[in-house]
């Protein structure tokens, strides 16, 4: 962390020192989820990496999947201002290409929703409401608004020890064949809900099918 800080300050004061930082657009985010050696830390050091998510790299929890976006864009965006929209990194496709006044082909960005009019303050509906998560063959979730569907037993790629669920409160698996979780409520997919909210799993499964039958997320490949 210490690291990472310094470096992006040096490379910020570069830009201020150059005279570029007035019209250089900024953005840092990450690579997906701490490997797998994140449970030894956690056993040795008391150090959950991806805390307070569950998962970790490959699993389709939100620790597998979320990650940091900040965006200094001179003249659109405000320091210090935080929203909790739902963003992709390959949304930035879109975005840009709508500043460039650039039209992207159909082959191109199936899955890539423009953010712009939202970060200028044109518009306040959220550009992307849904998000799918894979990492293997067949093994998909999908989060829409505050809901995620885990379409498989479990989400994880390498099933965590029984000592690491009872540290974290993260109940044993079960015979459920799916696990649907709000993570504005359980941001930590500690409760499935899937028995108690077959409906939801219904329409959520039907949205990931739509998804994956038609090959694209994107809404300007739908008009």
């Amino acid at each position: 962390m210490v690291q990472t800080d310094d470096t992006c300050g040096q490379i910020l004061n570069a830009l201020r020192e150059s005279g570029l930082d007035s019209n250089t657009i900024v953005i840092f985010s990450a690579d997906n989820g701490p490997e797998n050696y994140a449970y030894a830390r956690d056993e040795k050091f008391d150090h959950w990496s991806a805390y307070p998510l569950r998962g970790l790299k490959q699993d389709i929890y939100e620790g597998g999947h979320r990650v940091p976006t900040l965006i200094k864009w001179p003249g659109l965006t405000k320091p210090g201002a935080v929203t909790d929209a739902l963003f992709a990194q390959i949304d930035l496709m879109a975005t840009f290409a709508n500043y460039l006044d650039h039209e992207l082909p159909k082959n191109s960005a199936e899955d890539s929703h423009d953010f712009l009019p939202y970060l200028k303050g044109e518009s306040k509906s959220l550009p992307r409401t849904t998000m799918v998560h894979n990492t293997f063959k067949d093994l998909y979730a999908i989060r829409d608004g505050d809901w995620v569907l885990i379409d498989a037993k479990s989400g994880a790629a390498r099933q965590p020890s029984p000592e690491w669920r009872k540290k974290h409160g993260v109940p044993a698996y079960t015979d459920q064949a799916v696990g649907l979780y709000n993570i504005r409520e359980d941001i930590g997919q500690k409760n499935n809900l899937a028995e108690k909210q077959p409906e939801k799993v219904k329409e959520l499964r039907a949205l990931l099918k739509k998804i994956r039958d038609q090959g694209y997320s994107a809404p300007r490949l739908a008009n």
